[in-house]
């Protein structure tokens, strides 16, 4: 499974990497810290052998946001999965990310929120 990161953080992006590393079958095709290379590298990537089939993405970002992120690829590719990690859980920010397959809550790791299933 090939994924992407969009995550601004630089601790917890080495963590998800790491994690993602020990994990047969997955790679890492893909990351940015901001919005707007998101979906510079996501336009890249798309139709190739790298196309992301996965997209974990924060919401508040240094540069643009992960709402906009989402909004753009399922609306290119409904089918890729996209999993929403944030410091952000208020119910506000679960509607405005209504698209995203998973919601996750990165301080407590714990899914807050399955959508679409």
């Amino acid at each position: 499974m090939n994924i992407m990161i969009v995550e601004d953080s630089t601790a917890v992006y080495e963590r998800l990497l790491a994690v993602f590393q020990d994990i047969a079958g997955f790679r890492l095709v893909g990351y940015a810290d901001d919005a707007f290379d998101a979906l510079d590298k996501w336009d890249k990537l798309k139709g190739s052998a790298d196309h992301p089939d996965a997209v974990i993405l924060d919401i508040k970002l240094v540069a643009g946001n992960g709402i906009g992120v989402l909004n753009y690829i399922k609306s290119r590719t409904p089918r890729t999965m996209v999993i929403m990690l944030t410091n952000h859980v208020t119910e506000q920010y679960r509607k405005l990310c209504g698209n995203a397959d998973y919601f996750f809550d990165k301080s407590h790791a714990v899914v807050i929120e399955e959508a679409n299933r």
